[in-house]
């Protein structure tokens, strides 16, 4: 289902924020607002309880990934040093909803209190039933020491969406679907600087601790639920406690630990959240997963309202009747087959309209193979994901005791090459194509000479490019207007001149994922709209 499997993450007290981020003009907007991180204590060798509080208002796209960096002079307990059902601080990650295909309108407030546990990977927890059965292994209490099994025990879930790696602690929480609709859990994982996250570019040790937050079981197949959409207004509110709370629900005394420490020295210290959003493939402003018709633009249409103009059926697809005779959709105004005749489920495949990753195609399995939010069975190109992102970090500087000099850590760039088209962001701002979409003259750095039957396809008329009408071959950038677009491999290289052989070697030899690994002279046409 399309609930929220997001990874979030822990930060600290907020005395100067910058924003700073690799936005590309966009339909989809990204922007935290809202940032505020506070200190308990800020002394120097201080236990303070610490608080940060962002949100995403609508229209903005909900975050698909959110990784937090603890700078290193920061004290954070092991697994080892805190008892096992101590409460080590609380969470509040709240999406807006919509509940059995309606308008994704209402936002529960999902508070969870977090309890250590442990992070011994090879004492795991199964998960059958798959979350959110009441009757997941975790909710369990096979011991009777009054704590769920899922703080006793390391899910299983875990260990396959992070393989090899052992956390430095764990915290987990809970919400029944007596309060939160359906079971929910949230786990929290730190782990020591520079350890490597799959699917992550290596994180630098300098960035400090990394903390995740795992909501649900991101590794569960998609099962049908009243919850059937989440977006925005989206709110993030999270509590580490310096010192542990007692556990009332167990006979121990779990308070007074130690599990957050200030610095022991006066400074500035430098706080970093990276955070991306979801993608959007058809560029009018809504996410892929919130987006009833991923692969056409609907700009005009509102998932978070009722809307009777692009929607008139109310079923959560868009769509408007053709003025001709009888029921027929309006070419370009949506996917609805029937716009006049609400229809919940409109493949009939067992998945409401809203929750369906592929909502006029039957797919009972709702596969994804790319991780897009747009299904296998109506995806264009189902290994590579379709759409542009938004990257971005937050950063705040820490005043410890008197403060000092902030350091000024680099944002890591975890996506390299947003559209997957085989050149990085970096060497598309270089040549001056958008670095958000994969295809067209003026979007993939490869596709130098487009048109007629040459649009969106790598040919020989390519390569002749470089040599007419206009001789770029072996001569510098500057040489003639827009000859930078020839530059495709930026530089020289141990040549004598900027545009060389080395750049229409990447044309010869590139397999961009795209065409997934096909190579892209004299091979299959780019497979999206130019």
């Amino acid at each position: 289902m399309k609930f929220i499997a997001a990874t979030a993450a822990l930060s600290l007290l907020l005395v100067l924020l910058s924003i700073a981020g690799r936005d590309a003009a966009n339909a989809s907007s990204f922007a935290p607002t809202n940032y505020a991180i506070t200190l308990s204590n800020s002394s120097p060798s201080a236990n303070a309880n610490v608080a940060v509080d962002y949100q995403l208002d609508s229209p903005n796209a909900l975050e698909d990934m959110h990784i937090s960096f603890i700078p290193s002079a920061f004290g954070v307990a092991t697994d080892a040093a805190v008892t096992n059902g101590a409460i080590v601080g609380t969470l509040n990650a709240s999406a807006t909803e919509s509940q059995s295909n309606a308008e994704c309108a209402n936002q529960p407030s999902l508070g969870f209190d977090l309890l250590d546990a442990t992070t011994d990977t090879n004492n795991t927890l199964a998960d059958s039933p798959r979350l959110p059965s009441g009757s997941w292994p975790g909710f369990a209490d096979a011991n009777s020491n009054n704590l769920p099994d899922a703080v006793d025990k390391y899910p299983t879930f875990l260990k396959n969406l992070y393989p090899g790696l052992t956390p430095r602690s764990r915290a987990y929480g809970s919400i029944p679907a007596s309060l939160g609709t359906i079971n929910r859990v949230v786990n929290v994982l730190v782990c020591n600087p520079g350890t490597a996250l799959p699917g992550a570019s290596p994180l630098s040790a300098s960035l400090g601790y990394i903390v995740v937050v795992v909501q649900q079981d991101p590794t569960a197949p998609p099962a049908a639920s009243t919850i059937t959409d989440t977006c925005t207004p989206y709110h993030y509110s999270r509590q580490d406690r310096g010192i542990t709370a007692n556990n009332l629900n167990t006979p121990a005394d779990e308070s007074g630990i130690v599990y957050r420490t200030n610095p022991a020295t006066d400074g500035s210290y430098t706080f970093m959240d990276y955070l991306r959003s979801r993608r959007d493939f058809d560029n009018d402003g809504i996410e892929n997963q919130l987006d009833s018709c991923p692969y056409v633009s609907t700009p005009g249409w509102d998932p978070r309202i009722s809307d009777p103009i692009n929607d008139f059926d109310g079923d959560g697809i868009p769509g408007r009747d053709d003025p001709a005779p009888g029921e027929q959709l309006l070419a370009g105004s949506g996917c609805d087959p029937t716009p006049l005749t609400a229809n919940a489920d409109a493949d009939g495949d067992g998945y409401q309209n809203r929750q369906d990753n592929c909502p006029v195609t039957a797919n009972s399995t709702q596969v994804d193979t790319d991780k897009d939010g747009i299904g296998d069975a109506c995806d264009i190109v189902d290994t590579v994901a379709d759409g542009h992102l938004h990257e971005i970090c937050l950063t705040a500087n820490v005043a410890i005791g008197t403060g000092g000099t902030p350091s000024t850590p680099s944002c890591p760039r975890f996506v390299p090459d947003v559209d997957n088209d085989g050149f990085a962001d970096t060497v598309e701002q270089h040549v001056g194509t958008n670095a958000a979409y994969p295809c067209g003259q003026t979007a993939w750095p490869a596709d130098l000479y487009s048109s007629g039957s040459s649009t969106n396809d790598i040919d020989i008329q390519d390569i002749t490019s470089f040599l007419a009408p206009v001789r770029h071959l072996n001569t510098n950038v500057g040489t003639f207007s827009g000859d930078v677009r020839w530059d495709i491999v930026p530089g020289r290289g141990v040549l004598a001149n900027d545009i060389n052989i080395q750049d229409i070697t990447q044309i010869v030899v590139l397999t961009p994922p795209m065409l997934e690994g096909a190579r892209a002279l004299n091979g299959p046409a780019c497979p999206y709209p130019p």
